[in-house]
């Protein structure tokens, strides 16, 4: 099994080599603030679906 050790800290590793996606620059910023636990306020089409969807995987992945 891959060790995931490496993903605690880097949200936008994960989403790019455990996901396989690629994120806009942008999307990359929102899912570290995301990870960080700060508010943000998105406007429509902006992916933040999706970031969310990376984080839960992530935060999911590493717990166990």
């Amino acid at each position: 099994m891959k060790s995931l050790d490496k993903y605690k800290n880097d949200p936008v590793l994960f989403a790019e080599e455990v996901l396989g996606v690629q994120l806009k620059g942008y999307q990359k910023v929102l899912l570290r603030a995301v990870a960080k636990g700060e508010r943000i306020i998105c406007a429509r089409r902006t992916g933040i679906v999706f970031v969310q969807d990376a984080h839960e995987h992530r935060q999911k992945a590493i717990k166990y």
